[in-house]
């Protein structure tokens, strides 16, 4: 089996997978958007796309950008890459997969299982026939045909694009004044008239964390989803971070590992992936597969104290599945959103926070300002652990911020 030592790790944020490379002892090159102090200081010659590309970030779509820079790093290094690792940003762009696959061999799920998982109707059919619960979903391209639909399911409603990572472009419409909203938001955003209906299913929003060699599927953990549902905002389901491990009956939990590990077979998914699920009276009901590395993955790692990279890339090879040790402490991840344009301080002193801006960096409203990432005995202490560290990361930021996230 071929020998894998030089990785070339992709990502919208590339900064976890990038570090927990580096810490498995590979030889690491980075593509990432961000370009945080948290990744510069120790991998300072990661190519960063808002640097690199700057001029071209407001009107190239960013997985096409994550593409163009891994053929240029590609091509400008002395040093052979064994193996392409892609973390967020290329999520719905199995073409791209494609393109780099034959490049530079992708460690992970491939493409043609990137290109179905991501296909609704496809996901669709294989739940009907795992008897696996899945909302209701509508293709569809007009406003006449949305409403007309929208009236049949009955509000709330789930309006979203054909693309989109963390939450993006995934409206939440009560009434038809409200659907009205989402369709013109989404309809500038998207090139092609196409869009996707889906009935709204109330209840926790929750995920699995997962590890396949395509022999077998395994769960690293279930986690809850912190998200921003609930508000009165019509996006309302950002993805802002995770508690792990997901506190719940052992039959939820049950549940959620049949389904995932079923539904990865389907596909044939491979190495570390994430699902997304929505538990309705202990039932899952599957929302979405995350074919790369989820936001789970660092505080994961921290929790159950294991490197999972050298896992991931022993799986892609077909090696037997590690036991993964009980989870005993929790952990929880929380990303802090400017909710203003703001300008930030030096960060880089306080304790617990990770993708760290540059000193006066400016950042729109709505982006991310940093995450944290605390361990723990129990939920009440995190989350005194958490809002004490977001009273401080408030303080570095210029008078411009009123309120965050």
């Amino acid at each position: 089996m071929k020998s894998i030592k030089n990785l070339l790790i992709v990502g919208f944020n590339a900064r976890p997978i990038a570090l927990s490379a580096r810490r498995a002892g590979f030889n690491v090159k980075v593509v990432d958007f961000w370009g945080d102090v948290d990744l510069l200081s120790v991998i300072p010659d990661a190519f960063i796309v808002s640097k690199e590309r700057q001029e071209q970030t407001e009107k190239v779509p960013i997985a096409d950008l994550l593409a163009e820079s891994v053929l240029e790093v590609l091509g400008e290094s002395e040093i052979k890459t064994d193996a392409l690792i892609i973390g967020s940003g290329l999520d719905d762009r199995a073409d791209l997969w494609e393109k780099l696959n034959k490049q530079v061999p992708v460690l992970g799920c491939e493409p043609n299982s990137i290109s179905k998982i991501r296909n609704r109707k496809l996901l669709e059919d294989a739940c009907e026939d795992l008897k696996i619960n899945y909302p209701r979903t509508y293709s569809v391209s007009e406003w006449t045909e949305l409403s007309k639909l929208a009236e049949r399911l009955k509000y709330p409603v789930v309006v979203r694009l054909p693309f989109g990572a963390g939450g993006q472009f995934i409206g939440l419409a009560r009434n038809i004044s409200q659907l009205k909203q989402v369709y013109n938001s989404l309809k500038k955003k998207n090139p092609e008239p196409f869009f996707y209906l889906q009935e709204f299913i109330q209840g926790r929003d929750v995920s699995t964390t997962m590890l396949s060699n395509k022999r077998e599927y395994r769960v690293l953990s279930c986690n809850e989803q912190l998200l921003s549902v609930g508000s009165d905002d019509i996006f309302p389901f950002k993805y802002s971070g995770n508690l792990i491990p997901l506190k719940t009956t052992s039959s939820a939990v049950d549940g959620l590992v049949e389904v995932s590990k079923s539904i990865s077979a389907r596909f044939g998914l491979l190495g570390i992936f994430g699902i997304d699920f929505v538990l309705k009276d202990d039932e899952p009901w599957l929302m979405e597969i995350n074919p790369r590395f989820p936001g789970t993955f660092e505080l994961l790692e921290k929790v159950i104290r294991i490197n999972l990279m050298k896992h991931h890339v022993a799986a892609c090879q077909g090696k037997d599945l590690p036991t993964v040790p009980e989870i005993t402490n929790i952990g929880m991840k929380k990303i802090i959103f400017a909710r203003n344009d703001v300008q930030v301080g030096d960060l880089s002193g306080i304790k617990g926070i990770f993708d760290v801006p540059s000193p006066n960096t400016f950042v729109r409203e709505g982006e991310p300002i940093c995450s944290i990432q605390v361990i723990g005995k129990n939920r009440h202490e995190l989350n005194k652990k958490v809002e004490k560290i977001t009273r401080t990361v408030i303080s570095y930021c210029n008078a411009l911020i009123s309120r965050l996230d």
